[in-house]
């Protein structure tokens, strides 16, 4: 779930874990959006390895994982 609070986006896990860190990347396009909105939904990862396809797998490890490693630092 995105959503707008106290001027800033959260995002948030269906376990209800705080994964604005891991999603940055969202989280600063979800700012181009009004104030007050909540979206919910399934974030995937679009891969392009040969052959184009969307992986939730890819994004379930990616928000598993801890924050260096979903910026790749």
């Amino acid at each position: 779930m995105l959503w707008w609070t106290e001027g800033s986006v959260r995002l948030q896990s269906c376990a209800s874990r705080d994964v604005t860190a891991l999603w940055m990347d969202l989280a600063v396009a979800a700012m181009r959006l009004p104030p007050g909105v909540i979206l919910d939904g399934a974030a995937v990862v679009y891969l392009s390895d040969g052959i184009t396809r969307i992986s939730f797998v890819a994004a379930q490890s990616r928000a598993a994982s801890k924050r260096q490693r979903a910026l790749g630092t």
